[in-house]
């Protein structure tokens, strides 16, 4: 039986595996400080004092959307004396370049 369309096929649907990684990632990004945060980092590398200056958020709470985001391969970081160093991953960038920048 012909379908009631002529579209091209559709792709394969995606594992169960990858399925649950991408909602594992759009559950990383429906946080609009963590969005904030990554996009703060495309800038470039900053020191989470800095972070912590221009967001109305405690330590406690920017050390867990900064590990959610590390975790999540979006930021990386690196340490210098006390103080720790975010940016974001390149896969961070590709992700704000193609992903969210179709929703502004």
């Amino acid at each position: 039986m012909d379908s009631c369309c002529n579209s091209a096929p559709t792709p394969a649907m995606p594992s169960p595996q990858a399925l649950s990684d991408q909602a594992r990632l759009f559950k990383v990004l429906t946080d609009a400080s963590r969005l904030w945060l990554l996009h703060r980092l495309l800038e470039g590398e900053v020191c989470v004092c800095d972070l912590l200056s221009e967001l109305p958020l405690s330590q406690a709470t920017l050390s867990h959307h900064l590990r959610v985001l590390s975790e999540a391969d979006l930021v990386s970081s690196r340490k210098s004396g006390r103080w720790n160093f975010y940016q974001a991953t390149a896969r961070g960038r590709a992700l704000v370049g193609t992903v969210l920048s179709c929703c502004s």
